[in-house]
């Protein structure tokens, strides 16, 4: 009887440490065969990790694994999402950073003339993610030229306030979670320039329809009956334009700028009597 019960603990504890291990080790590799930003990091399958900056928008981090593959991503701004659940997992440097350089292209996170950094934190296949860097930049018309640097694990730990004492594996594993909450807690709030874009035609519909409906020819801005900061565009997040924003109209037509602000940054777009004429930035005359 005795020898039952011992043969049976042992069974349960290798059950266990099955469970332990496919928690551990199995499930990752699995997952990681679909390119999913949502993986389980495994620390121990990471020989680099590169980070990337485009002006003040973008900032995350490919980390490389030992056959030269994008194995996972670290999401370090609210913008750099739109490469999140990409299918950029998992795949080698050449086709992963063709389609970062596309999406951050579409979503006009990168510019002919954008500021962009390379960060190496490990020498290991870093002069293979350059030349793809380069090639992929080339192939959609972008100045392949960047300013390189050379980060320290510890170093980005302190800036994410996150323990920078610890080792490398244990700093990787803040920093991810650090990735999953940013997006958390951000994903319900954080709009990207393409959201904001919509929304500036949003106001700017409805101030065509104000005008029209009351058959205004001409009205400076200054004596605009509607402010343009009162007009709500999503009930559930309270999106309003800035005060900065205005309007006139001139020949029927309406003039503005519209503007949101979103934390530390600015959304602006003016448009020149047209929904179709229209740019971003303030306007070079009000």
């Amino acid at each position: 009887m005795k020898k039952y019960v011992t043969v049976i603990f042992e069974i349960i504890l290798i059950i266990i440490m099955l469970i332990v291990i496919t928690i551990k080790d199995v499930i990752p590799d699995v997952r990681s065969q679909y390119g999913s930003s949502d993986r389980i990091l495994n620390p121990n399958k990471c020989v680099n990790m590169i980070e990337f900056k485009v002006d003040d928008n973008i900032d995350f981090a490919i980390l490389i694994d030992k056959n030269s593959k994008i194995y996972h991503i670290l999401f370090f701004e609210n913008d750099s999402y739109v490469l999140y659940n990409r299918n950029i997992e998992n795949n080698s440097l050449d086709i992963g950073l063709e389609k970062i350089i596309k999406i951050l292209i579409s979503n006009d996170f990168l510019k002919n003339n954008s500021l962009i950094y390379v960060i190496k934190y490990e020498d290991d296949y870093y002069i293979d993610f350059v030349n793809s860097l380069k090639k992929s930049l080339n192939n959609y018309g972008i100045d392949n030229s960047f300013t390189e640097l050379r980060g320290e694990y510890s170093i980005k730990a302190r800036e994410l306030n996150i323990d920078y004492n610890l080792s490398k594996s244990d700093i990787l594993l803040e920093m991810d979670t650090f990735s999953k909450d940013l997006k958390d807690s951000s994903s319900s709030n954080i709009l990207n320039k393409n959201n904001y874009k919509t929304y500036s035609e949003k106001v700017y519909k409805k101030l065509e329809l104000y005008v029209s409906h009351n058959n205004i020819i001409n009205m400076d801005k200054n004596d605009a009956k509607i402010s343009i900061s009162m007009i709500n565009l999503d009930d559930n997040k309270n999106i309003y334009p800035s005060s900065n924003s205005w309007y006139y109209v001139k020949d029927g037509r309406v003039y503005s700028y519209i503007e949101f602000v979103q934390i530390n940054k600015r959304y602006g777009f003016c448009y020149n009597g047209s929904i179709n004429d229209f740019y971003e930035g303030e306007c070079d005359i009000k």
